[in-house]
């Protein structure tokens, strides 16, 4: 399985640093439980983190000004239509990918 990493922009400007960090994934990955390939410190942050109602609302507020850029007039009105932020639709379920 092979899963994508983001790194920081800022790691990039130092080629040691970036060795440095990938090689501590890798290690991290290779004895990883209960997803093989996955670091599990990563698991865990992902476990860890929650939204505040104050956090999502900042989270949809950048998204709808981002796409009233991309859209025309027309489009972004009708998506804000048509579009309802169900917040509570997708609670976290503690598993990574599962119901």
């Amino acid at each position: 399985m092979l899963l994508p990493i983001d790194l920081p922009e800022w790691v990039f400007a130092d080629a040691e640093l970036v060795k440095t960090v990938l090689s501590g994934v890798l290690a991290t990955c290779q004895t990883t439980f209960p997803t093989p390939g996955y670091p599990a410190p990563l698991g865990a942050a992902h476990e860890a983190s929650r939204l505040s109602d104050f956090d999502a609302t900042i989270v949809r507020d950048l998204l709808i000004q981002a796409l009233s850029k991309e859209l025309s007039t027309v489009e972004f009105e009708r998506m804000l239509r048509f579009w309802a932020y169900q917040r509570d639709k997708w609670p976290k379920t503690g598993r990574l990918g599962r119901d």
